[in-house]
């Protein structure tokens, strides 16, 4: 089921050809890589390309400002490609088709753009999308562990419920606990389980359900008399990402840095660790530091400066704050993951 800012979904091999036509006038919005596959699949060629090197807001904000007029905002690619092409869409009054490269994150799903100001990832906007179009034979063009990518934003509902129910427990939680939207989330990270193998090899049912889970998961976020927030999909896992990207001042691809971040909250909620590692094992959904170029004094300084990052951030309560992260536990960590 599709949130009711997508007005509609197309599925199928080949579902890009001719996309340029559909309007007099459009800003396609890419990357090097994306366009170079799509450009020619187009139809139409746009009055402009603008090929993403940052989602920093003031640069994605003077696009938004500077581009040319036109009906239409074209988004290939990865989530970055997305995110800009959906702010600029929402900024402008825009209609807005998203044609995903690759399913690495949930990106294409949600209205608001993730873009980064001041060392933060903050979510902006709130974009309607006329059109999503997802082409089996492109996607399939990508290396298998970029699509896999995408099941991060549906594994972290298993720790990010945990930490929901947590804060609600222990009369941390002021936006209440739906366990109705908890269940439901939860029945999607078993739903990767049982398709895993589909996922994994990038199957055109492997990519419906991957994508079809990323719809549902914002669907039962941001439904009309539903919670209106992502809190039974994004918890601790993602804190401890977002401390990653700010210490280090480098981009990570969402999944992957989202998949170590998994591993390690499950690990210190002491919640189904082996089989949620398992379950990414099985994916091949790579989350390990080595995967990452991440260094053990990067990670380390990123857990252990976690707490204070996250009651500065005021982000959500959650394991962080309930559990402290020691020298040993980062230790003990450290060395189920491969460096």
């Amino acid at each position: 089921m599709a949130p009711p800012h997508i007005a509609r979904v197309d599925f199928g091999a080949g579902a890009a050809e001719g996309l340029g036509r559909l309007f007099d006038s459009y800003l396609a919005v890419s990357m090097d890589v994306p366009w170079a596959l799509t450009r020619d699949l187009l139809g139409k060629p746009p009055r402009h390309v603008h090929l993403v090197d940052t989602v920093d807001f003031e640069a994605v904000e003077r696009l938004a400002v500077s581009a040319p007029p036109v009906e239409a905002v074209l988004g290939i690619g990865g989530g970055q490609a997305v995110d800009v092409a959906k702010y600029v869409a929402w900024r402008r009054g825009l209609k807005l088709v998203l044609l995903p490269t690759i399913i690495s994150a949930d990106a294409f799903a949600t209205p608001a753009a993730g873009l980064r100001r001041n060392g933060r990832v903050e979510y902006l906007g709130d974009a309607r999308v006329d059109r999503l179009v997802i082409d089996y034979s492109l996607i399939q063009t990508a290396p298998r562990a970029l699509n896999v990518s995408g099941a991060g934003d549906i594994l972290s509902c298993h720790t990010a419920c945990f930490d929901w129910k947590l804060a609600y427990d222990r009369g941390q939680e002021p936006l209440g606990y739906d366990e109705q939207v908890v269940r439901r989330s939860l029945a999607l990270v078993k739903r990767i389980d049982d398709w895993a193998e589909s996922i994994r090899e990038v199957t055109p049912e492997g990519i419906r359900t991957l994508v079809e889970c990323e719809l549902e998961i914002v669907e039962i976020c941001l439904r009309p008399g539903g919670p209106g927030h992502f809190r039974s999909e994004e918890g601790s896992e993602h804190f401890f990402f977002y401390n990653v990207e700010r210490l280090t001042r480098r981009a990570f691809l969402h999944g992957w840095i989202v998949g170590l971040g998994i591993a390690l909250m499950s690990r210190l909620q002491s919640h189904q660790y082996e089989w949620i590692t398992g379950l990414m094992t099985r994916l091949q959904l790579p989350y390990h530091p080595r995967d990452l170029k991440l260094r053990r004094e990067e990670v380390a300084d990123a857990l252990l400066g976690l707490r204070a990052r996250t009651r500065q951030d005021q982000r959500w309560w959650s394991i962080i704050d309930e559990r402290e992260i020691s020298p040993e536990f980062v230790e003990a960590a450290s060395r189920d993951l491969t460096w």
